[in-house]
């Protein structure tokens, strides 16, 4: 079973009934969750281990509206919303809970409430719609109103708004749904389907790829990591309406019982199941077997889900309607079976007649026994060996108990070491928190001393305050002036600064002339240059223009390019070519190794056949490695067993050649000389012992063994087919051991019916003869006297066991005609891309000589070109330097233009100065009146500082006294804050200690020290630490040895409770089972015991069945005690001490007192009364008809070559004669024989009535 990932705690499924028939207007749906609940569904879940919680079946006919019109074309859409809504709501319960929601509705509409409930939980789960029908219709496309057509699209939001349903959101997108199982779909149905690209398999699907493919790209869709929640919907519609009839809308062609149950499975195999819904059973349109049958499969169906492989127990359950053993309908006890029978262990004989007369609940009583007690055993023997453990770790913990105890004292010591340590801090806080609170009041007392002198020197300190205020004003004034004395003489400084600048700007006005004196000297340089350049352009441009004659290398070029062009063509035309064989080659070779790689697999069918040798004959196996390393030692090969050698052509002979060849023969190796049969049998049989079998083929050869009649005459007159011979294929020599061993060279064979009596009849030339016809094999012989008539024997053919891998002769052919052909066309490709690759190198060859041609031609051509070239190139430089000489020569003079430019510059300078100098006397003015005020502003500060002086001189008495009050408060504020810093340093330290302690050590840290003092605490920690080191130190690990040890003890005790507590469970169980078991064996060995006894009184003989007990179940038994001589005792029947006739009388007694109770229809007895005295025979006889020609028993077959005379007969029984052999004459005359025997019968008693006379 697989773990469920979205499950929490114990696996636990919510079942919720829905007994709803709403969505559509058949009723009775409604009550398939109350039938398939009263089923035992709930039963069956807790049988697989699943807690089940159970809403009961909700009350839904509640929440009908009273008035509820159609809305367009859907019917009761408002009853059908207010219960889905109450559904979902349950479900998103159930699976928030993490438990798996099982729905059982109800029509298919619920699947609104059921899956918008998983998704509310899980959005992103997949939904699997199991169904004939798609339920995608929309409020628009829907035909018949039906909701429970219409639900999916209603969860993926594409219905629209509809009254009622505003609380259904689309919840659901198109790629997280699939469907399976689809044969029913309308057509606006697939319109959507094709629209939304939804992922659907329809039963052609299932058809054509197997429930298990479909499944797996089912899930690979909406569940490719195999870790997303899965909800399915699974409506029993879905199924073949043969397997689930009782449904509202069945489609034939559906699901299969194992297509249906696998989808369960395959998705319970992911471990994502989260929901599952079992929709539209409806146990009211069939009779009650089909609604049963649909119940069953609904149930069946949640199984799968939840774990269980729904197929065997299905199975069982049909087979135990019927009442018979299924298996084994009919006995068949030959004669050379008795003497099995009797050999048969009681324990054996208990078994097969459990199973021959018990119904299968007796067996499966029997096998839990036998279960339970071994599981009881193993169980007590392991009980038994915890038991021991727990005693032996027990003794062991014993011995270090003391040490533990030692240590634990040492521990409790060392932890009232600790938490006095812990205490500790806190008692230094509490000195430190005394200290704090002194020089709190100290600080306060400093601090009011300090105010009291303040206030009295209050006066004097305001009119010192006044003359400060009057001295600051007065600075202040001063520092206004010098700032803006400040200003003044930056901007003097600028005007300085500007006048510099203007000073610059003039050298920059005569440097720009000197610059232009320059300037106008390198114009003078360019003309003159330009001049220059221009005498020799029109020297060299003076001549004619150079000739540029290239038409004939034009046309070489041409001639060329066009030759160029055209061998690139062919080339790639023989490329192309190329290409194409290059396809065809590819396509040849895949061919070719296709057929090679078949043909291959049908020739390795020697290997597979030896591989086959390895376990099942191993020396057969060894001999033929041994031959093959050896082969060389012989003179002429030596053939593997025939078996391995031959193949034959057609898989209809088979079993034709395996019947008559036999398997010694098969099995048997050829040598072709008397020295290689010498050698081999001496080697492998003699020396290795490898039980083999050999034959040596000397003077034989196959073209003497001619077939007795000619093919054609046994086709034309007896419609054989062939001969043996000519269907095997192998080596020479092999073939002829099998001629001359089995004949297969006279064996006809004959696939139809033929006329056997006008066949035998011709062929009486022959003392023996075999031939096959069908599946039967006939043996005739000829008598050698009398009338020498035919005798013969027939036997049905086995099925083949060693040739059943033969090769396909035909299809072997076949290949090789395609391998030669192959290989012709692969010689032809290559041929021909030989050929092309000639053509190709030709062309290249070509090309690269008329490649170089081309550059001759146009480096003559561009030569010619440069030439004409450069005249023209001369003749535009030309007028390009006239151009640049008359531009030259059209500037204006530089040296002009720059001293006109000076002129202005310096008439600018002069005015810009005179208004500067002006700027700067008004400048200076102002510095001097803002001096002035400066040296008044400082006068009036003086004089203030001068009274201040004098003033501070009064007051410095009353300062002192203010300074020593604030230098005390001061000391007090210093002292107040250190105690207060310690205190909190001491609190915090003592609280770390603690912060981390557990809730126990906590309350025993309240309670430790508590009103102690600091010194009584250390004192207490001292006297501590030396009673610890009183204590030896212990190791660690010797306590955790302990308690390691101990906890084992405690597991093993629980475990040991546990295997008890089964072992009751396992008695009790083995008693409840024994009880059932026991009284009704005891009741049918009783039975079985009477009519044995009853019997073998009739015979004058004494017999008893008992169970035989045992504490193990598995070595009870039956035994059955036979007398069959008065001075005997009873004994127990065997194999070797009673007789073969006895042992017959026995069986047959014990068969036919199980007569009436087994369940067996059809008993066959084959030659059972053989070894019987004709007295047993007789009275054994009587019994058989008294008991086979009873009304409504088993109908027996008695099989005999011979029976007594006179013996009983009834008219309900039949005796059929089968008579031949070579004293029968031609015709028999019945009449004649039944008189003589009627008059020798009353002429015997007659005789008997004298003799009493």
């Amino acid at each position: 079973m697989s773990d469920y990932k979205y499950l929490k705690g114990k696996k636990t499924v919510g079942v919720i009934g829905c007994p709803f028939s709403g969505g559509q207007p058949r009723r009775g749906v409604d009550l398939g969750p109350l039938r398939i609940i009263e089923y035992g569904l709930l039963e069956q879940l807790i049988d697989l281990g699943w807690e089940v919680e159970f809403d009961g079946h909700r009350n839904l006919e509640k929440l009908r509206p009273t008035y509820d019109p159609d809305i367009g074309k859907l019917k009761q859409p408002r009853f059908v919303s207010k219960v889905c809504r109450e559904v979902s709501k349950t479900v998103e319960s159930h699976v928030r809970k993490g438990q798996l929601a099982l729905t059982l509705g109800g029509d298919h509409s619920l699947a609104m409430g059921t899956v918008s409930g998983t998704f509310a939980v899980h959005p992103d789960a997949a939904l699997i719609w199991v169904d004939a029908h798609a339920d995608i219709n929309t409020p628009e496309t829907t035909t018949s109103g039906n909701i429970h057509g219409c639900p999916v699209s209603f969860l993926l939001g594409i219905a629209g708004k509809v009254e009622g349903f505003a609380w259904l959101k689309g919840c659901l997108r198109p790629e997280q749904l699939v469907y399976i199982g689809l044969r029913d779909v309308d057509p606006p149905e697939k319109k959507i389907l094709k629209q939304y690209g939804i992922k659907a398999f329809s039963m052609h699907e299932v058809d054509k790829y197997g429930i298990g493919k479909v499944m797996e790209m089912a899930l690979d869709h909406v569940c490719p990591d195999r870790n997303t929640p899965i909800h399915l919907s699974f409506d029993v519609d879905g199924l073949d309406p043969s397997v689930a009839p009782s449904t509202g809308t069945p489609v034939r062609g559906g699901l299969t019982f194992r297509e249906g149950h696998y989808i369960c499975e395959a998705i319970c195999e992911t471990g994502c199941l989260v929901a599952v819904d079992i929709m539209e059973v409806n146990p009211t349109l069939q009779d009650e077997a089909s609604i049963e049958e649909t119940v069953t499969i609904g149930c069946s169906l949640v199984r799968s889900c939840l774990g269980e492989p729904a197929t065997q127990k299905e199975v069982l359950a049909r087979v135990g309607a019927l009442n018979i053993q299924v298996n084994n309908l009919c006995q068949f006890l030959p004669q050379d079976k008795v003497s099995e029978f009797a050999q048969m262990n009681p324990p054996e004989l208990l078994v097969e007649t459990q199973r021959a007369v018990g119904d299968a609940q007796l067996g499966q009583w029997h096998e839990s026994l036998k279960k339970l007690r071994n599981e009881e055993k193993d169980l007590a023997l392991s009980a038994k060996g915890d038991s021991e453990q727990v005693e032996n770790l027990e003794k062991r913990n014993q011995l270090l108990e003391r040490d533990v105890t030692r240590f634990r004292e040492r521990e409790s010591i060392m932890r009232r070491v600790r938490l006095l340590e812990l205490r500790i801090p806190f008692a230094r806080y509490a000195a430190a928190k005394d200290e704090y609170d002194r020089a709190k009041r100290e600080r306060e007392a400093a601090h009011l001393n300090y105010k009291r002198i303040e206030e009295e020197h209050g006066p004097a300190t305001r009119a010192k305050t006044s003359i400060e205020r009057n001295a600051q004003s007065a600075l202040q004034s001063r520092r206004d002036n010098q700032d803006a004395l400040r200003v003044k003489t930056t901007e003097i400084d600028r005007i300085v600064q500007r006048l510099e600048q203007l000073e610059g700007d003039g050298d920059d006005a005569r440097r720009a002339v000197s610059e232009a004196k320059h300037k106008e000297k390198q114009r003078q340089n360019r003309i003159a240059g330009l001049r220059n350049e221009i005498q020799q352009l029109e020297a060299v441009v003076a001549g004619p223009p150079p000739e540029c004659n290239t038409e004939e290398i034009q046309r070489q070029l041409d001639a060329v390019n066009n030759r160029l062009r055209q061998i690139s063509e062919d080339m790639a035309a023989i490329q192309a070519q190329q290409e194409d064989e290059s396809d065809e080659q590819k396509t040849v070779m895949r061919q070719y190794r296709s057929c090679s790689e078949q043909r291959q697999a049908l020739a390795n069918v020697k290997e597979r056949r030896l591989e086959s040798l390895r376990e099942s004959d191993s020396d057969m196996y060894n001999a033929v490695h041994w031959l093959r390393r050896n082969q060389n030692r012989f003179a002429k090969p030596v053939y593997e067993p025939i078996y391995l050698e031959i193949n034959v052509k057609e898989k209809k002979f088979i079993d034709a050649v395996e019947a008559v060849a036999g398997q010694a023969i098969l099995k048997t190796f050829v040598c072709q000389t008397a020295e290689d049969y010498k050698l081999f049998t001496g080697e492998v049989i003699d020396s290795q012992r490898l039980r083999v079998n050999a034959i040596c083929c000397v003077d034989k050869v196959l073209e003497n063994f001619k077939p007795p009649v000619p093919l054609r005459e046994m086709k034309q007159r007896y419609g054989m087919e062939c001969y043996l011979l000519q269907q095997v294929e192998g080596p020479n020599p092999v073939l002829t051991v099998l001629c001359s061993e089995a004949n297969f060279h006279a064996v006809p064979y004959a696939a139809k019916e033929i006329d056997h009596e006008s066949f035998v009849q011709s062929v009486r030339s022959f003392r023996a003869f075999t031939y096959i016809c069908g599946d039967m094999q006939y043996r005739v012989g000829f008598s050698q006297y009398g009338k020498k008539l035919p005798q013969s024997n027939t036997f049905r053919m086995r099925p083949g066991r060693f040739l059943t891998d033969s090769r396909n002769m035909q299809r072997m052919h076949e290949l090789d005609a395609q391998l030669n052909s192959l290989r012709e066309r692969r010689e032809k490709i290559e041929a021909a891309m030989q050929r092309l690759k000639r053509e190709e190198d030709t062309f290249r060859a070509e090309d690269e000589e008329l490649r170089e041609k081309k550059h001759q031609l146009t480096e003559e051509k561009r030569q010619l070109m440069k030439e004409r070239t450069d005249y023209e190139r001369a003749k535009v430089k030309l007028q390009a330097r006239q151009q640049s000489l008359d531009d030259e020569l059209g500037r204006p003079n530089y040296l002009t233009q720059a001293e006109s430019q000076f002129r202005t510059i310096i008439q600018d300078f002069g005015r810009r100065r005179c208004r500067l100098v002006k700027d700067y006397q008004v400048a200076l003015r102002e510095i001097l009146r803002l001096f002035r005020e400066k040296t008044g502003a400082a006068f009036k500060h003086m004089q203030a500082q001068a009274e201040l002086v004098a003033l501070a001189r009064r007051v410095a008495e009353r300062d002192d006294a203010l300074r020593e009050a604030r230098t005390k408060f001061n000391d007090a504020e210093r002292k107040f804050n250190a105690a207060k810093d310690r205190a909190r340093q001491l609190l915090d330290e003592a609280k770390a200690g603690t912060d981390n302690l557990d809730e126990q050590t906590r309350q025993e840290f309240q309670d430790v020290g508590r009103d102690m003092t600091l010194e009584e605490l250390e004192d207490a920690l001292v006297s501590e630490r030396a009673k610890a080191e009183l204590y030896f130190s212990i190791s660690p690990h010797i306590v955790q040895q302990y308690n390691q040890r101990k906890a084992e003890i405690d597991a093993l005790k629980e475990k040991l409770s546990g295997k008890e507590s089964r072992l009751a469970e396992l008695s009790t169980e083995m008693t409840t089972i024994r009880d059932k078991w026991e009284s009704k064996l005891n009741e049918i060995v009783k039975n079985i015991s009477a009519k044995f006894s009853a019997a073998f009184d009739k015979i004058g003989c004494a017999g008893e069945v008992r169970v035989s007990t045992h504490e193990d179940y598995d070595k009870w038994g039956i035994d059955i005690l036979v007398k069959f001589r008065d001075h005997e005792k009873l004994q127990v029947l065997t194999g070797q001490r009673q007789s073969g006739g006895e042992r017959s009388v026995s069986t047959i007694m014990y068969l036919m007192s199980l007569q009436e109770l087994a369940k067996a229809p059809f008993r066959v007895v084959d030659e059972i009364n053989q070894g019987m005295d004709p007295r047993n025979e007789r009275m054994v006889h009587s019994q058989m008809v008294q008991a086979a020609c009873r009304p409504n028993t088993s109908q027996y077959f008695l099989i005999t070559p011979k029976l007594l005379p006179d013996l009983e007969y009834n008219e309900r029984m039949k005796i059929l004669c089968i008579y031949n052999g070579e004293w029968l004459p031609n015709k028999f005359d019945w009449q004649k024989y039944i008189k003589n025997k009627q008059r020798s019968g009353n002429d015997a008693k007659g005789k008997k009535r004298k003799a009493e006379v």
